[in-house]
C-alpha cells in the first residue's frame, strides 16, 4: 500500500499505546500482512521467529580458522592501508561534494527538483570519492593503453590494489605464479559501460572484456597467472563481505592455498544516485548517522578493498604477519520479506547465530560489531534488534558490545562497503583500538539503548581486555536480501625467525630495489627514503623484506651500506638518478636470462688470511678448502691452511714461492666456488687466465679437486724450476698498447721477447729479456704511454719455457680429464674447449704459449655472456674485462669476490647485489635465509598516465554536464559534438624516422639509404613509432629492450603490425615473431638482413643506370665493389651476377 519506512515506524508506535504494552519498531516489517500482524498481537509472539530455518551443521572442516595475511585498500581520503587507520583514529569525515569532473551537482540538483523527487531535500552533490580514477599504470600490467582506455576502471582499481595487497602480505607474484590461488571479487555496478552504452557499434573489441564483471576477478587470475576459483559476485552492498566468506571456505574446502578476496565501487555518472535520491534513500546533508535520531539515508562512496587470506596453520607456518582471524562466517537470505529491498530482522539474526556458532564462539564475548550501519531510520531499527537478540543472552550490563560504522567515515561503498568494515576491523585488532563511530548525537529512539547490551562507540578507546582473546564481528546486509557476518579474532603470538646476522661492528648489508620502469624505480627509492627519515628501521629486518618478500621486477637497484645514514645518501643518489660507488643499478634483459661466467684469475693478488671473511659464514667454502689442504698435504707435504695464516717470516707465500702461491691461489678458488653456488650462484660458463685454468676446469666438470691439485703442483713445480735456471734475466711488461702494436715494438727483437698475454684491446703483457723489457718500457714512458715491469718471476708462456713444459707433460700422464658440465672456454686458444682435451699435453702448452684473454672474452661475450665474475681474492682481471667490452659496444656486468684486505662480504654481497641489478635470478633466501621481522616497505610507486575513452556528446533530456562523464573524469561535453571511436584516435601511422628525412618519404626509402651501419637504429626507431601507434602511446614510452608481450601486444595487434610493416617495407614477417614476445631490438635483428638485401638491389640498379650498362654488361670494379658486399646479397643477386660475368 505504499507505507515508507517512517510510517511502519509511526504505526507501532500508535499500537504500543493503544495495546499499553512495549512493540517492536520494526513490527510491521516482521509483520507484512494484516493477518499476520493481528495474529502477532494476538499470541504475542512474533511469526518472524517461527520461520527462522534450522541451522546449517557445522562440520570440522568448517572450523579451520583463516588468517587475513595482507590488506590492500584505497577508501576516500585514503591511499593505503596506513592512511586508512589514520584516518579511523583521527575521527576524519572524508565525505565531499562531488567532484566537477564527474557531474555538475547543481545542474543534477536542479533536474531532481524539476522531477519532484521526495521531499525536495534531495541531492545527488554528495559522496566519497577516489583522486585520479582516470589514470592508470597500464605499462606495469603490461596492457595497452588503447586496451586500457576499453577497460571498467573498477577493473584497474582492483589490479593496482591487488598487488598491493600482495606486496603487504609478503607474497612477490613469482611465488604464487602458477599456483591454486584464488580470485573472488564484489563489483555490483558498471558506470563506465553504462555512461558509452549508445555507442556499442563503435567500441573497440577489448570494450566487452573490459566492461564484463565476470572479467574483474578473471583479470586478476590472469595477470598473475593464479589457477584455482575465480569468481565475481554481485549481491549489491555485501557483495565484497560475501566474496571473503566464500573464499575462506574455498580455502577450507582446498580448492586454493591463497585467496584474495575484496570488492571495488566506483560511481561514475549520477544515474543510480537519482533513483535514490527519488526514493529517498539518500542523506539530504550527505552524512552518514548510524544509529543516530536524525539518520536519514545514505551516501554513496567509492572504493576498493582486498585482503589476502591464507590458512592459519599455513601462515604460521609460512611465518607470515597476520593482522586477525577469520572465525567463522555466514551467509543467508532475507527470503520472502516485506519488499526485496526491506531488511528482515529475523534474517539477520540467523546470519549472525550461524557465523558465530561456525566460529565455535558464543556471541556474547563479542567486544565489538562494524555493523552494517547504513544511517537509515528503520534499517539501523532492525539491525541493532537483530544484535540485541543474539548479544544480549548471558552478557552483563556492565559488559555492553561496542558498535560502529565505518560508513560514517567514508559513506557507503556498496560493493567494497564489507571490505571496508572488514579491513577497519582488522587494522583495529592490530594496533589494538577501536576507533570511534562519527556522526552520534542522539540514540534513535526507536533503539532502547538503555536496555540493550549495545553501545555506539563515540570515542576512540584502547581494546578492552587481553591482547591475545580480542573478538569482533563484522556485518553487510546487500539492499537484495543477501546478509554476511564474519566473525573475527586477534592471532596467535607470531613466531619470528631470526635473521643470521652479518659479523662485525661494521657489518655490510645488501638491500634491492626493483620497479618496472626506471621513473617507478627512483620514486620507490625516494619513498624509502621518507620512511626512514619518519623512524629508525632494523637494517637487517629491511633488507630481508625487500629481499624475499617483495616480486622483482626488471629495473633493479642494489645497494651495499652498513649505516642506517649510509643507506638514506645511497637512496637519494638512486632517486635522483645519480650514481653511487656502492649503488649498482641496471636492468634485467626483456626477452632472454642473462647469461655470466666465472672468470678465474692467475697468479697474485694472495694476502695473508685471506680466507677469514669467508670461513665462518660459508660452511661449503671451509669444507672444500679443508679438503684442498688434505690433498696438499699428501701431494706436496705442506699444509694450505698453515700458509693462509703463517707469520710473513715464515710463509711461502710472503718468499714468492711459485709453488705456495699458486697452489694456495687454487685452493682458495675452488673453494670460493663453492661459497658462491651456496648463494645459488653458477654460471653458464667458465675461463681462466693462465694458472685460473685448473681451477676454471674443476669448476666445469672436466677435472676432479684431486687431479686440479696435482696439476698445480706439477705445473707450479715445472714453471719455478724453468724461472729460477732464467734467473734475473728475464722479466714481464704490461704496457698500454694493443697486440699490434706490441708486434710492432718488438719486431727487432723477436727472438729475446715475446707476447705473452693478450689482457685487452689496449693491455698487452710482453715477456723475456729483462734488459729489452725496461729499455722498451723506458721509451714508451718517455712517450707517455703506460707501461711498468710486473713483479713477477721469469718469462712465462714464452718460448723459453718449452723444456719445462715437456716435463710438465710427462709428469701429468694419464691425467683423467673427462666432459666439461659447464662450457670451458680455454685462454690458451681463445675459444670453447672440450673436457676431455683437458689433458697433460694441454697443461704443458700453457706454460710456454701465449695467455688469449682478450679473445675468449670475446668469444664468451658472443655466446651470450654478459656477466663476469671474477674468482680469486683481489681483482686482477675486473678492468681488462670492462676494456673488453668497449670496442665490442656492450655493456656488461663485471665482479670480485674478494678484495684484500676485507673484513666482511663486501665485495661478495657487492657482486651479488651487481648480478641482481643486471637481471640474474638470484635467490635471495640464500643471503637471508631466516624470515626476520617484518619491516614495513612503502608500496609500489604506480606511474599512471590518463586512460580514459573520449567524450561523448551531451543526452537528452537535461543538462549535458549533469548526465554523465565527458572526458571520464568528467568535464561534460558540448551540446552537438562530434563523434569519435571509443578507442585510439585516427590517425597517421608515423614511419618514425622523420628526425632523418621529411615524413613524406616512405620508411623502405629512408632505411635504405641509410648508412649500412645505422640502419638497425633507423629499422628499431621504425618499429618503435609502428608500436606506439598500435599501442596508442608515445614512442618515447617505448622500451626497445623490453619484450613485446610485456607492453600489451596480442594476436590482435600483432596482425596489425604485421601487416602494415610488411607492406610499409616490402619484407616478411611472421606473426609467430610478434607472438613470441621478442624486443624492438631483436625483431630489427630479424628483420634486417631483409632490409640489406633490398638496399643492395636498389644500389645495382642504380649503379647499373648510372654507368649505362645492361643487365648482360658489369664493369670489372663494379663486379670487384659487388664481390666486396657478396655477403649481403641475396641467392638470386648471386646468381644473377654469377651468370653477367659469365657472359662477359
Amino acid at each position: 500500500y505504499g507505507l515508507q519506512s517512517r510510517d511502519a515506524l509511526e504505526l507501532s508506535g500508535e499500537l504500543e499505546i493503544r495495546l499499553g504494552r512495549r512493540l517492536s519498531p520494526t513490527l510491521l516489517y516482521d509483520c507484512p500482512t494484516i493477518e499476520s500482524l493481528a495474529s502477532h498481537v494476538a499470541r504475542e509472539t512474533t511469526a518472524a521467529q517461527s520461520d527462522v530455518p534450522p541451522a546449517p551443521r557445522v562440520t570440522a572442516a568448517s572450523l579451520e580458522p583463516i588468517a587475513i595475511v595482507g590488506i590492500g585498500c584505497r577508501f576516500p581520503g585514503a591511499a593505503g592501508p596506513a592512511a586508512f587507520w589514520q584516518l579511523l583514529v583521527d575521527g576524519v569525515d572524508a565525505v565531499r561534494e562531488v567532484p566537477s569532473d564527474r557531474w555538475d551537482a547543481a545542474a543534477a540538483d536542479g533536474m531532481l527538483a524539476g522531477r519532484g523527487s521526495g521531499n525536495g531535500r534531495a541531492t545527488v552533490r554528495w559522496g566519497g570519492w577516489l583522486a585520479d580514477i582516470d589514470r592508470f599504470d597500464s605499462e606495469f600490467f603490461g596492457i595497452s593503453p588503447r586496451e586500457a582506455a576499453c577497460i571498467d576502471p573498477q577493473q584497474r582499481l582492483l589490479l593496482e590494489v591487488a598487488w598491493e595487497a600482495l606486496e603487504d602480505a609478503g607474497l612477490p607474484a613469482e611465488r604464487l605464479r602458477g599456483s591454486a590461488g584464488g580470485v573472488f571479487v564484489g563489483i555490483s555496478t558498471n558506470d563506465y559501460r553504462q555512461a558509452f552504452a549508445a555507442r556499442t557499434s563503435e567500441v573497440d573489441p577489448y570494450w566487452s572484456t573490459g566492461n564484463a564483471g565476470s572479467i574483474a576477478a578473471n583479470r586478476l587470475s590472469y595477470f598473475f597467472d593464479l589457477r584455482g576459483p575465480s569468481i565475481a559476485i554481485d549481491t549489491a552492498c555485501s557483495s565484497s563481505l560475501v566474496a571473503v566468506h566464500l573464499a575462506a571456505g574455498s580455502l577450507r574446502n582446498g580448492e586454493c592455498d591463497v585467496a584474495l578476496a575484496g570488492g571495488v565501487n566506483a560511481i561514475l555518472t549520477p544515474d543510480i544516485s537519482f533513483s535514490f535520491a527519488k526514493g529517498g534513500g539518500l542523506a539530504p546533508d550527505g552524512r552518514c548517522k548510524a544509529f543516530d535520531s536524525r539518520a536519514d539515508g545514505i551516501v554513496r562512496s567509492e572504493g576498493v578493498g582486498i585482503v589476502v587470506l591464507k590458512r592459519l596453520s599455513d601462515a604460521m607456518a609460512d611465518g607470515d604477519s597476520i593482522y586477525a582471524v577469520i572465525r567463522g562466517s555466514a551467509v543467508n537470505q532475507d527470503g520472502r520479506s516485506n519488499g526485496i529491498t526491506a531488511p528482515n530482522q529475523a534474517a539477520q539474526e540467523a546470519v549472525l547465530r550461524s557465523a558465530w556458532r561456525s566460529a565455535g564462539i558464543s556471541p556474547t564475548e563479542a567486544q565489538t560489531i562494524e555493523t552494517h550501519g547504513a544511517g537509515t531510520l528503520l534499517g539501523d531499527v532492525i539491525e541493532a534488534n537483530a544484535l540485541m537478540a543474539v548479544l544480549a543472552p548471558g552478557r552483563t550490563p556492565d559488559c555492553p558490545c561496542a558498535i560502529g560504522s565505518v560508513k560514517t567515515n567514508i559513506g557507503h561503498c556498496e560493493a567494497a562497503a564489507g571490505a571496508a568494515g572488514l579491513i577497519k576491523l582488522a587494522l583495529a585488532i592490530r594496533h589494538g583500538r577501536i576507533p570511534r563511530s562519527l556522526h552520534f548525537k542522539e540514540p534513535n529512539p526507536h533503539i532502547p539503548f538503555c536496555e540493550a547490551p549495545l553501545a555506539v562507540q563515540t570515542e576512540t578507546v584502547d581494546w578492552p581486555g587481553p591482547r591475545d582473546r580480542r573478538l569482533a564481528g563484522v556485518s553487510s546486509f546487500g539492499f537484495g536480501g543477501t546478509n554476511a557476518h564474519v566473525v573475527l579474532e586477534s592471532p596467535p603470538p607470531a613466531r619470528v625467525e631470526p635473521v643470521p646476522a652479518m659479523s662485525g661492528a661494521d657489518a655490510v648489508h645488501l638491500l634491492p630495489l626493483s620497479a618496472a620502469n626506471m621513473d617507478a624505480l627512483q620514486a620507490l627509492a625516494r619513498r624509502l627514503d621518507e620512511r626512514l627519515a619518519a623512524g629508525p628501521a632494523e637494517l637487517v629486518d629491511l633488507c630481508c623484506e625487500a629481499a624475499t618478500r617483495r616480486t622483482h621486477l626488471d629495473h633493479r637497484a642494489a645497494l651495499r651500506f652498513c649505516s642506517i645514514e649510509t643507506l638514506r645518501e645511497q637512496l637519494r643518489a638512486v632517486g635522483t638518478g645519480q650514481g653511487h660507488p656502492a649503488v649498482r643499478v641496471g636492468r634485467k634483459p626483456g626477452d632472454r636470462r642473462l647469461r655470466f661466467a666465472y672468470v678465474f684469475s692467475g697468479h697474485g693478488g694472495q694476502w695473508r688470511g685471506m680466507h677469514r671473511p669467508l670461513w665462518e659464514r660459508f660452511p661449503a667454502f671451509r669444507a672444500r678448502l679443508e679438503e684442498c689442504d688434505r690433498l696438499v698435504r699428501q701431494q706436496a707435504g705442506w699444509s694450505v691452511l698453515t700458509e693462509l695464516d703463517a707469520d710473513p717470516a715464515r710463509s711461502g707465500m710472503e718468499r714468492g714461492s711459485v709453488e705456495v702461491v699458486q697452489t694456495t691461489l687454487l685452493a682458495m678458488q675452488l673453494a670460493m666456488v663453492e661459497a658462491w653456488k651456496s648463494w645459488g650462484i653458477e654460471p653458464d660458463a667458465v675461463a681462466g687466465h693462465s694458472m685460473g685454468e685448473i681451477a676454471a676446469a674443476c669448476a666445469a666438470g672436466a677435472l676432479d679437486v684431486g687431479d686440479a691439485v696435482r696439476v698445480v703442483v706439477a705445473r707450479s713445480r715445472a714453471l719455478e724450476e724453468a724461472l729460477s735456471g732464467i734467473g734475473d734475466c728475464g722479466g714481464m711488461a704490461a704496457l698500454r698498447i694493443s697486440g699490434d702494436e706490441a708486434e710492432e715494438l718488438i719486431q727487432d727483437a723477436r727472438d729475446r721477447v715475446w707476447i705473452s698475454v693478450h689482457n685487452s684491446p689496449n693491455y698487452t703483457v710482453l715477456s723475456g729479456d729483462r734488459a729489452i723489457l725496461e729499455e722498451l718500457v723506458a721509451g714508451l714512458r718517455h712517450r707517455k704511454i703506460g707501461a711498468r715491469m710486473m713483479d713477477v718471476p721469469g718469462a712465462a708462456h714464452t718460448p723459453l719455457l718449452e723444456p719445462a713444459a715437456g716435463r710438465l707433460r710427462a709428469a701429468l700422464e694419464g691425467l683423467t680429464c673427462r666432459a666439461e658440465v659447464v662450457p670451458f672456454y680455454s685462454t690458451l686458444t681463445g675459444a670453447r674447449r672440450d673436457g676431455r682435451e683437458l689433458n697433460a699435453a694441454y697443461w704443458a702448452d700453457s706454460i710456454c704459449r701465449p695467455v688469449r684473454f682478450a679473445a675468449t672474452i670475446r668469444a664468451l661475450v658472443q655466446s651470450g655472456c654478459r656477466g663476469f665474475l671474477e674468482i680469486g681474492p683481489h681483482p686482477m682481471l675486473t678492468a681488462a674485462v670492462a676494456q673488453c667490452m668497449e670496442p665490442l659496444g656492450v655493456e656488461a656486468m663485471v665482479g670480485p669476490s674478494l678484495r684484500r684486505g676485507d673484513r666482511d662480504l663486501d665485495a661478495m654481497l657487492g657482486s651479488f647485489g651487481a648480478l641482481y641489478a643486471a637481471g640474474v635470478d638470484v635467490d635471495w633466501q640464500r643471503i637471508y635465509p631466516g624470515q626476520g621481522r617484518w619491516a614495513s616497505l612503502p608500496a609500489y610507486p604506480w606511474q599512471r598516465q590518463r586512460c580514459w575513452i573520449d567524450a561523448l556528446p551531451a543526452r537528452a533530456p537535461g543538462p549535458p554536464s549533469a548526465m554523465a562523464p565527458a572526458d571520464g573524469n568528467g568535464r561534460g561535453a558540448e551540446p552537438g559534438a562530434p563523434e569519435r571511436p571509443i578507442g585510439p584516435s585516427p590517425r597517421p601511422a608515423p614511419h618514425g624516422l622523420e628526425c632523418v628525412v621529411p615524413a613524406s618519404a616512405s620508411a623502405r626509402q629512408v632505411l635504405e639509404e641509410t648508412e649500412p651501419g645505422k640502419r638497425q637504429k633507423g629499422l628499431e626507431a621504425y618499429l618503435q613509432a609502428q608500436i606506439a601507434y598500435t599501442l596508442n602511446t608515445d614512442p618515447a614510452r617505448i622500451d626497445v629492450e623490453r619484450s613485446l608481450t610485456t607492453m600489451g601486444i596480442d594476436s590482435l595487434m600483432g596482425i596489425e603490425i604485421k601487416n602494415r610493416v610488411e607492406a610499409e617495407l616490402g619484407v616478411a614477417v611472421s606473426l609467430v615473431q610478434f607472438l613470441e614476445g621478442p624486443t624492438i631490438a631483436r625483431l630489427a635483428d630479424a628483420v634486417l638482413p631483409q632490409l640489406d638485401r633490398h638496399a643492395s638491389s636498389t644500389e645495382l640498379a642504380k649503379d647499373q643506370a648510372a654507368s649505362g650498362t645492361n643487365g648482360g654488361e658489369i664493369a670489372d670494379e663494379e663486379a670487384a665493389r659487388l664481390l666486396e658486399r657478396l655477403e649481403q646479397l641475396s641467392d638470386e643477386e648471386v646468381d644473377a651476377l654469377t651468370q653477367r660475368m659469365l657472359a662477359e
